[in-house]
């Protein structure tokens, strides 16, 4: 498995661990990437948040078919690295409370 980024038919971009499997590419703990602007900061800098994507899903693992699938593509470091933050800062908060609000991690860009 490699952390990639992932972009649906449907639009959404992933970053999560991925492998095929058969005609269906295995996405685990994927997180959504959206881009920001916080409203309070004058720079009007544009960030990137990461949520988890369908946390309420027990396996946190996840099925597409291949076709559904626009483009997969390389991560550099940093968001490898912001990702990997962000998946463990989701495990710490499901380990102390398994229903909890999601999680939000954000870089500037």
């Amino acid at each position: 498995m490699t952390i990639k980024c992932v972009k649906l038919q449907t639009g959404e971009e992933l970053i999560a661990e991925t492998g095929m499997l058969g005609s269906s590419v295995n996405i685990i703990q994927p997180f959504i990437l959206q881009m920001m602007k916080d409203p309070n900061d004058p720079s009007g800098e544009v960030q990137l948040a990461l949520f988890p994507y369908v946390p309420y899903v027990k396996e946190h693992t996840i099925m597409v078919d291949a076709s559904k699938i626009i483009w997969v593509a390389e991560l550099p470091d940093s968001m490898i690295a912001d990702y990997k933050n962000a998946k463990k800062k989701l495990e710490t908060t499901r380990q102390l409370s398994p229903h909890s609000s999601p999680v939000n991690i954000t870089t500037t860009i």
